[in-house]
């Protein structure tokens, strides 16, 4: 996972992640946002559909939860980058 931009002056925060479930990615910002950030995921790669996708939702200044699927609109592991800024 890349650095997130963190509110505040200072190093380029981190987050770590857990698997709420397939495919699902609960990501946790190492470092708090002051407010809720606005987060984007895209997939990660050349070999996809463009039906394939990648979902940010429910962002709090602690978390945001990816969600991906596949082009038949089936949750699917897909590999996938985020940036979240706030």
């Amino acid at each position: 996972m890349g650095p997130l931009r963190p509110t505040e002056p200072g190093p380029p925060a981190t987050a770590s992640r857990s698997r709420r479930s397939a495919p699902a990615r609960i990501l946790t910002f190492n470092n708090d946002f002051a407010e809720v950030p606005s987060v984007v995921a895209t997939l990660d790669g050349n070999a996809w559909s463009l039906l394939d996708n990648a979902h940010a939702g429910g962002a709090t200044t602690e978390r945001v939860t990816v969600r991906t699927g596949n082009s038949n609109g089936v949750v699917a592991d897909r590999p996938f980058h985020f940036i979240a800024m706030g």
